[in-house]
């Protein structure tokens, strides 16, 4: 699984009148934690919102817009993607 399809339960609407709907998310690796801690210097949730960006593709006041419960679902998913198929030698 590299990339999520997201549907929000709760679509944004953009102040150009675009609806957001649905975001894709990707797997996060180590470059996106560096890109952020970079361009994000104070605040772990500005940080948060930064690297969730950067895995949706989109700029970071879409994910600010999200509501809640979205953005939950999608740190859930990201936390998935943390999770190892491969065991390691002795477990």
């Amino acid at each position: 699984m590299h990339e999520v399809k997201v549907e929000l339960e709760y679509p944004v609407t953009m102040p150009n009148g675009e609806t957001v709907a649905q975001l894709t998310m990707r797997r996060l690796k180590a470059r996106d934690v560096v890109a952020a801690e970079a361009a994000v210097k104070t605040g772990e949730s500005a940080r948060g919102i930064y690297t969730m960006s950067l895995l949706c593709g989109v700029e970071p006041n879409v994910i600010e817009e999200l509501d809640m419960s979205d953005f939950g679902r999608m740190q859930e998913i990201a936390q998935g993607f943390l999770s190892s198929k491969r065991k390691t030698a002795g477990a």
